[in-house]
């Protein structure tokens, strides 16, 4: 993109995706939602475009630049370059490898018309139907060549401007459905004063309900002692592969979700609320945007700002962070979709749940080898080796459990030896790995723990921030390593804990974790 001046044709191209400016004026935090925009209308980023916008958020046009290289998955036009009739993405997640994710791109290359491109993604959350593909933003999945080569056509027939647009979730519970079996009833009981936010506090403290970062109660009662506005963010943006529980719920129940959000922020007293979408996550925007839009016409409370924006798809991104707006805490989507249901039966229903002295339920992506992936409900602390058989329907046949990723790529990498220990963080932390977000990836004893190994570094490669050079050629130089037939085991093991070590760049101690793992617990491997 060398074009460093925006023109008046620009601005006005610009002006129309991204809407008129509001009265108090653009924020500096939507920019990537406006870059999406941008990007899906134009087929690509032009440079006049993006200097455009860098003049209507008052920001440099270097910081713009940065993020759309960086933070998102967005096509970079240069001067006079044509977009691409459709862009193809290839999930590249783990469940996806495991599913034959390369063979399928190479089969795929020779067949696709030149005006088609084909690209990859670090994942697009459909693991529990591998190997997935995103046609525009159609997905098909499981894929195949001709599963793949039939969509394109059908996308072909298309009218000019739907080619490739997602349609949203068609099984969805609506929100009539959802009112009409005592949806938003709670919600509305907060907001109407029938109900008292502390009563709401004491209940998740009975419950002893805990979410990523500690005890539920204690942090809501932190931040309603934060001085008002009081902002609230829930950051589904990541897309770390195995994580694909909230999509899947969100297409399939979203105001239970909803409501989640509006009881969380009446009972903290926020007054707004940002939910930040994988950018790949297309059917659920479409659907969330859908059902937002009835519930602010017909719901049954006055309801918090709740804004809706695409994120950056990269866990990491440093730069949005600079100009994000503040928010006094982050909510966990498993808190919030469980919320309605506990607040309906009870602390002592909850704490009846569990196994091992856990307490609860737990919601855990399962993919990879077993014979029946997908969400599955099951009590805290149960093992994987109990869940694999009780809730997924045991392994693959021809496949014998060999080894499993606890917490998606960033939780590390077990032996099959320590399936029958619970499945919590205190639990886990001894033998190197983390829970995270209960994205649980299942290895057979045809695959190798240094391919998941290497598929996660590879993983925090493409998710680098770059702001810190020292972080982002240490994990690219542990994945070209990782890569080699042969590994110079002392040169890993010194970038293992120079990246462990690394007191600014959470990427780099994450990416530590799985390259930990596989010298401790398959030591074969990587002899």
């Amino acid at each position: 993109m060398s074009t460093l001046q925006a023109d008046a044709a620009a601005r006005r191209e610009v002006q129309a995706v991204i809407g008129p400016p509001p009265a108090q004026g653009r924020r500096a935090d939507w920019l990537l939602e406006y870059l999406h925009r941008l990007d899906e209308q134009w087929g690509g980023l032009h440079g006049e475009h993006v200097a455009a916008l860098a003049e209507e958020l008052e920001l440099p046009i270097e910081q713009v630049r940065a993020v759309a290289s960086r933070c998102g998955h967005f096509t970079l036009l240069g001067a006079g370059e044509q977009p691409p009739a459709l862009r193809l993405t290839v999930c590249g997640g783990l469940p996806c490898g495991l599913a034959g994710t390369s063979a399928l791109r190479a089969d795929l290359a020779p067949l696709l018309p030149p005006d088609v491109a084909l690209t990859g993604s670090a994942c697009i959350g459909r693991c529990q139907h591998a190997p997935a593909v995103l046609v525009g933003q159609v997905p098909v999945a499981p894929a195949t060549p001709e599963s793949v080569l039939n969509t394109l056509l059908h996308e072909a027939e298309r009218a000019p401007g739907e080619m490739g647009q997602a349609r949203g979730a068609a099984d969805a519970e609506g929100y009539d459905d959802y009112r009409a079996r005592g949806g938003y009833e709670l919600a509305a009981a907060l907001a109407n004063g029938h109900q008292d936010p502390a009563q709401v506090l004491q209940l998740l403290e009975d419950a002893r309900l805990h979410g990523p970062a500690g005890a539920v109660a204690a942090q809501w009662r932190q931040a309603r002692e934060q001085p008002a506005p009081r902002r609230l963010v829930v950051d589904l943006a990541g897309g770390e592969p195995g994580a694909f529980a909230a999509r899947q719920l969100l297409e399939r129940e979203p105001h239970r979700f909803l409501e989640g959000v509006l009881l969380a922020a009446l009972t903290i007293g926020a007054e707004s609320v940002a939910i930040d979408l994988h950018p790949s996550w297309h059917d659920a925007r479409l659907l969330l945007q859908d059902e937002l839009a009835k519930l602010r016409a017909n719901g049954p409370l006055a309801q918090p700002l709740v804004e809706l924006q695409r994120g950056a798809a990269a866990p990491w991104c440093a730069e949005r962070a600079a100009w994000a707006v503040p928010a006094v805490l982050q909510l966990d989507f498993a808190t919030l979709f469980a919320l309605r249901e506990l607040l309906e039966r009870g602390a002592d229903w909850y704490q009846a749940q569990g196994r091992r002295e856990r307490i609860g339920l737990r919601s855990f992506s399962v993919s990879g080898r077993v014979r029946s992936p997908g969400i599955k409900l099951a009590p805290a602390g149960i093992s994987l080796r109990e869940l694999v058989e009780e809730h997924c329907d045991g392994m693959q046949d021809g496949h014998a459990l060999y080894a499993w990723l606890p917490g998606g790529t960033t939780g590390g990498i077990l032996p099959a030896e320590l399936a029958d220990v619970a499945l919590d963080t205190d639990t886990l932390q001894p033998h190197g790995a983390m829970l995270g977000p209960g994205a649980i990836v299942v290895l057979g004893q045809q695959d190798r723990a240094r391919d998941a190994a290497l598929a996660s570094m590879r993983f925090f490669a493409a998710a680098s921030c770059g702001q810190h050079a020292g972080c982002a050629a240490a994990v690219m130089r542990a994945a070209q390593l990782m890569a080699a037939p042969r590994w110079e085991g002392a040169l890993l093991q010194k970038l293992q804990q120079e990246l462990a070590g690394n007191p600014e760049c959470a990427l780099a101690r994450a990416a530590a974790t799985s390259l930990r793992c596989l010298h401790r617990h398959f030591p074969a491997e990587t002899a």
